[in-house]
């Protein structure tokens, strides 16, 4: 990028930050686009494993402990206490025997006192224990948030990736991402249709009130591409060498830089694009994620817990996994004279009040299960469902009584 492509870039950033804040009465935010840090990786329940968590609290602690307000554990008995060095060593030094006792630890430390609003620096992991490790390969979650303001700084951006390369190079990451989130407050609930909003007119805010969840949703599948994409060398290995040869000739903005151990960084651009919905969205973003399609998961869990407001239900929510997908683009190249509409499956995620909308053969898409036939404005019946799935069973049409379409044009509103 030129100089002035940066000033362009930046401002652009910056103008649509502000309109993704969210304040009280008192001008205190309760949402704000800032840059975050998210990895899941394998070996967290072990000692050593622990161990390392918990030096990169350290490590941001020394860095960042000016602007460190409020500590919660597994230790806090659910609240949050004041954040102090002594407090921080001794929450430290007591979670540090939690793998001897065959337990995971959760420690989140941040700028916000009570976890009320937005944080402008946090660090929070959740890993599994021994047994989680071992017996059922359970991954662990480590996730870091920065200001946006950083990307104003050349100093602070290096420090950004510098933070990204240190964690991949510690971890045995099976895929993570990195770049601009909408961040909420620790209690988030009540601010996700903020966040609905936000992810879905900036395509590449990243959603991550849930970001914890993702160890059980995306145990063999990364959840998105972003302005940095982490891919371990499982997952790496899965894409075919030519398609990352013909990705660094079409896009040389688009780098690959591989650690010692395997996992690989994929960073696009030296500034990230916001992905506008009301612009043309980024033609090294829609490569990427096309390159990338067999390794993203193609039917996510959902990503919002409400039902009753504007959220990421199981149908916005598969909707927002393949945002950038375009019909018109075929390996990395767009075809400027394509007419294809972007389509969809026909679904709805059963609930209380939800009614078959057209009679046929409807079938289970975000789990196992048989298809049956159903009459229009009769309930979708209850079939069995894995525990960890926060979404209700996804229902597919797959025929249609009236011979109608089984297709639709995606929208998030």
């Amino acid at each position: 990028m030129t100089l002035q492509e940066q000033k362009n870039r930046l401002n652009d950033i910056m103008f649509h930050a502000q309109r993704c804040e969210l304040y009280d009465d008192e001008h205190r935010l309760y949402a704000k686009m800032g840059l975050g840090i998210t990895i899941y990786f394998y070996g967290g329940g072990s000692e050593s494993g622990q161990r390392k968590v918990l030096d990169v609290f350290r490590k941001y602690q020394e860095k960042y402990n000016k602007y460190l307000n409020g500590l919660f554990s597994s230790l806090q008995n659910k609240r949050f206490v004041k954040f102090t060095e002594k407090q921080f060593a001794t929450t430290i030094d007591k979670l540090s025997v939690y793998a001897e006792k065959n337990k995971g630890l959760f420690l989140f430390i941040g700028t916000e006192r009570w976890g009320d609003y937005a944080n402008d620096y946090l660090c929070t992991s959740v890993t599994t224990s021994p047994t989680g490790e071992n017996d059922y390969n359970l991954l662990s979650y480590l996730r870091l948030v920065f200001p946006i303001g950083w990307l104003k700084d050349e100093t602070k951006r290096s420090e950004f990736e510098e933070w990204v390369d240190y964690l991949c190079a510690q971890f045995d990451v099976l895929h993570g991402y990195a770049g601009l989130e909408c961040i909420l407050p620790y209690g988030y609930h009540e601010w996700e249709p903020h966040e609905y909003q936000v992810a879905t007119h900036y395509y590449n805010v990243m959603p991550n009130c849930n970001a914890f969840m993702g160890d059980s949703d995306y145990p063999d599948a990364i959840k998105s591409i972003a302005w940095y994409t982490i891919l371990g060398k499982s997952l790496f290995m899965r894409i075919e060498p030519q398609v990352w040869a013909r990705l660094a000739a079409q896009y040389p903005e688009i780098t690959v830089k591989t650690q010692a151990n395997g996992v690989s960084v994929i960073k696009i651009d030296e500034l990230p694009d916001v992905g506008d919905a009301g612009e043309p969205l980024p033609l090294n973003y829609q490569a990427l994620n096309e390159a990338l399609r067999p390794v993203i998961k193609a039917v996510p869990n959902r990503l919002h817990h409400l039902y009753d407001a504007p959220h990421f239900d199981a149908v916005k929510t598969y909707y927002w996994t393949h945002r950038w997908d375009n019909p018109n683009m075929k390996d990395g190249i767009l075809d400027p004279e394509g007419k294809i509409v972007k389509t969809a499956p026909i679904l709805v995620e059963n609930g209380e009040t939800v009614r078959v909308p057209y009679s046929g053969v409807w079938q289970p898409f975000n789990h196992n299960g048989e298809a049956i036939h159903l009459e229009k404005g009769k309930p979708f019946p209850d079939v069995p469902k894995p525990e960890d799935l926060l979404a209700q069973t996804l229902w597919r049409l797959i025929s249609r009584d009236d011979g109608g379409d089984l297709l639709v044009i995606p929208s998030f509103r």
